[in-house]
């Protein structure tokens, strides 16, 4: 049976831990805690997954379309991103860590468009 120490209470010099765990790893310390930030530059990651290019179509709509409930728009500008794996593998790198992305595209300019912009990152 274990019982813990509620938050916020701290131990006192001959205070014992509530709890009885050979790992320490569910009672309290007696150490404050302290917030730390992973040297990010010098890990290593493998970001494995689908890979994908987000394409987002900016315009305005003008109305509903008769035959079926969703906006016609008229596009004035579109933009395209790395999704899904690939803006993972792009926010660790802006991170200042280097990435490793694994994943399969297709054989189609879209796939080739997504090269490119992985690799300009």
């Amino acid at each position: 049976m274990m019982r813990t120490i509620p938050a916020g209470i701290g131990l006192g010099k001959t205070e014992k831990p509530l709890c009885y765990d050979p790992l320490r790893l569910l009672c309290m310390s007696k150490q404050p805690m302290k917030p730390t930030m992973p040297a990010f530059q010098d890990a290593r990651l493998l970001v494995a997954g689908d890979v994908m290019l987000d394409r987002y179509w900016h315009g305005k709509a003008s109305r509903i379309s008769p035959e079926a409930p969703v906006p016609v728009v008229r596009v004035g500008k579109r933009e395209d991103r790395p999704g899904g794996a690939g803006n993972v593998a792009l926010n660790i790198a802006a991170l200042g860590s280097a990435a490793t992305l694994v994943g399969v595209v297709g054989a189609d300019d879209t796939a080739d468009e997504l090269r490119s912009r992985l690799e300009a990152a």
